[in-house]
């Protein structure tokens, strides 16, 4: 199952009028966004099955199956270690938080992402519980890192230095890739609102002139769109993106 862990936090924060307050009506506000930018810069990770145990016994995380098959494929891996039987209101204020630079979630394009749930596992709840929310990056040589936010406290920068390190040498290079694509969404989002705006005009417009006023800007902006699309697809196939979902 695919996680969009943005999306989910969002479904369950939505009506948290404090949190609202504290935000305001900047642009990192996931829910006013449209969905093609959300869909473009929000995390997002399948739930994957933890290592093998033997009583006390905990295999390593390298040996799940995702982590083999992105060091096949010469990618690296992204895996998010929490225990979901935790109040979940915390957990999904944290991801929320955690997820907010739209950088995190392009660069996070570069891996394969999993979420492993430690309350499915003892042995793995007892290994990992002190650490978790833990977040474990694994380089395409198999070479790991761990992130630990413990106590549910966020750090964007911690993960995005970790996910920058086990992408190191990996071509095109990861910051470079992120730098194109958020420019690209950031031209995306301009056109969307222009477009939106376009659509008002269309609708109010009370005499031939301005309709056709409408029409032409509408399809200006259609235009430039499909080379936005373009420019993307140029992006995701030079980058061999693993698969979203």
């Amino acid at each position: 199952m695919r996680y969009p862990i943005t999306l989910a936090a969002l479904a369950a924060l939505l009506f948290t009028t404090e949190l609202l307050a504290q935000r305001g009506g900047g642009r990192n506000n996931r829910w006013r966004r449209p969905d093609e930018i959300t869909n473009r810069v929000g995390a997002f990770f399948s739930d994957v099955a933890g290592p093998a145990t033997d009583g006390d016994k905990v295999a390593d995380l390298d040996t799940i199956e995702m982590v083999r098959a992105a060091m096949a494929a010469s990618q690296p891996t992204a895996l998010y270690l929490v225990n979901q039987d935790d109040d979940r209101q915390v957990r999904e204020r944290f991801e929320w938080q955690l997820f907010q630079p739209d950088e995190l979630g392009i660069e996070l394009r570069y891996f394969h992402c999993g979420r492993i749930d430690l309350a499915t596992s003892p042995a793995l709840a007892r290994l990992y519980e002190k650490k978790a929310p833990l977040f474990v990056v694994v380089s395409p040589s198999g070479k790991s890192t761990e992130v630990v936010m413990a106590g549910y406290k966020p750090s964007s920068t911690s993960l995005k230095k970790a996910l920058e390190k086990a992408a190191n040498g990996i071509k095109p290079p990861l910051t470079r890739f992120a730098k194109k694509y958020a420019s690209l969404v950031k031209d995306l989002e301009r056109l969307l609102q222009k477009r939106e705006q376009a659509e008002k005009d269309q609708a109010k417009a009370d005499t031939d002139g301005k309709r056709k006023k409408a029409r032409k800007e509408l399809e200006k902006l259609g235009n430039a769109e499909q080379k936005i699309l373009e420019t993307e697809q140029e992006l995701i196939r030079e980058a061999r993106l693993p698969e979203r979902g």
